[in-house]
């Protein structure tokens, strides 16, 4: 029977052993973080800070308008001449028919013919160097969006007996978390 209690003895001291060890390494942990813990201290007051925010909002917008196209000087400044020179030219082939001058009488007819061609272009209102024509002209435009935005909340929490106030991104409850850490003066 005294071995058996002796072996009870023998257990016994071996788990208050694991006991103070386990206690020592723990006690160890809190002084490797040096005293800081967290603690939830109760908030007093909560503030949202709002500020005005503008955007401003690209939009397409379009319209009708009149806008001057210069006038291509090939295609409008010759055509009248071009067609007055054919048309010269048919009226000297028929007159210079018969004539043995006929290729003169047709080369001249075809440049008395352009130039009254061109002549008639310049005096109808067509010689302006710029016509105009009505096209949809578009720009971007930009519409402004105000509007208020909470961007954090000023938190007033209690600590010993005495109200600090801090700003936050978010509303923190009932609870103001604060890590406190302690240091000794020795």
């Amino acid at each position: 029977m005294m071995k058996l209690n002796k072996g009870l003895k023998s257990s016994k001291c071996r788990y208050s052993h694991w006991l103070v060890s386990a206690a020592l390494i723990s006690g160890c942990s809190n002084i490797a973080v040096a005293g800081a813990q967290i603690i939830e201290a109760p908030v007093t007051g909560v503030t949202k800070i709002v500020e005005r925010v503008e955007e401003h909002i690209p939009y397409e917008s379009c319209r009708l308008q009149r806008v001057a196209v210069p006038r291509s000087t090939w295609s409008d400044g010759m055509t009248p001449i071009l067609t007055g020179g054919l048309i010269g030219g048919a009226i000297g082939s028929e007159l210079g028919r018969h004539s043995k001058r006929k290729s003169l009488i047709i080369g001249a007819s075809a440049l008395l013919g352009g130039s009254i061609g061109r002549d008639i272009y310049r005096s109808s209102n067509h010689h302006s160097s710029v016509r105009y024509r009505t096209q949809e002209v578009c720009n971007t435009e930009y519409r402004v969006r105000e509007y208020q935005q909470v961007s954090g909340y000023r938190v007033r929490y209690e600590y010993h007996g005495e109200v600090y106030e801090t700003i936050t991104d978010s509303d923190p409850g009932a609870t103001m978390p604060l890590e406190v850490s302690v240091t000794p003066l020795r």
